[in-house]
């Protein structure tokens, strides 16, 4: 469980964070998709860093905010950097996680790395879906450049069966639905990422090769019928 003085419940608004009203958000979600979770444990494991501690125990998180433990099985997180966006990201991946008896744990549909920008897009797509957040809001975070790549993905598979197959870790519906072009898929997905444009407004390379990946994943849902 998470424990804060006094000092540091100032600090982190901790009680902004999760709040009831969050906790409501996230089950009605849950139950409008026939998710079988709920938020009973969402103030278990929750560790919270320093920015020093990043350089020291924690460096694959130098330029991140937080992550999801999968070894430890807690919720890290920047005191710098927290935020209830933030915080509801990484409680998304934790309802995700699959637990194997002789394989390793994965996230969502992060089975293995070529899914794994596509499985952090569909993790923020749910964030942004539960707090209800206008697209001027959802924009101003670099996995929104994904976006597109669900909203396309959605011509071909409904948006419930996606959070459907996130939740119960089942990538068949991918594999069956893009056959050979999922590989190619997935790459555009990480194209997106890697070149968010609204990075780099002055860069005419970078912000040219994000439209060719947002221009290849249209070319790729078309080329697929229902």
């Amino acid at each position: 469980n998470i424990t804060f003085t006094e000092e540091e419940k100032e600090l982190y608004t901790w009680n902004k964070i999760i709040t009831n009203k969050l906790i409501d958000k996230t089950n009605d979600f849950f139950k409008k998709y026939e998710i079988s979770k709920n938020c009973d444990n969402i103030n278990e494991g929750i560790q919270i860093i320093t920015d020093s501690l990043c350089n020291t125990q924690y460096p694959d998180l130098q330029n991140k905010a937080g992550k999801f433990d999968i070894e430890t099985k807690k919720i890290v997180l920047r005191d710098s950097k927290v935020t209830q966006r933030l915080f509801l990201h990484e409680y998304v991946h934790k309802k995700s996680v699959k637990h194997r008896l002789f394989r390793k744990d994965y996230l969502g549909i992060e089975s293995n790395s070529s899914f794994r920008n596509l499985n952090e897009a569909i993790t923020e797509k749910i964030t942004c879906e539960i707090l209800d957040l206008p697209e001027t809001e959802q924009v101003l975070h670099p996995y929104s450049s994904m976006f597109i790549a669900i909203d396309e993905l959605t011509k071909l598979i409904p948006w419930h069966k996606i959070v459907r197959s996130y939740f119960s870790n089942d990538i068949k519906i991918y594999k069956k639905t893009l056959g050979k072009d999922l590989i190619p898929f997935l790459n555009d997905v990480d194209t997106l990422l890697k070149n968010y444009p609204a990075l780099y407004p002055n860069d005419k390379n970078k912000l040219q090769t994000y439209q060719k990946a947002r221009n290849d994943i249209i070319k790729i849902i078309s080329n697929h019928t229902l």
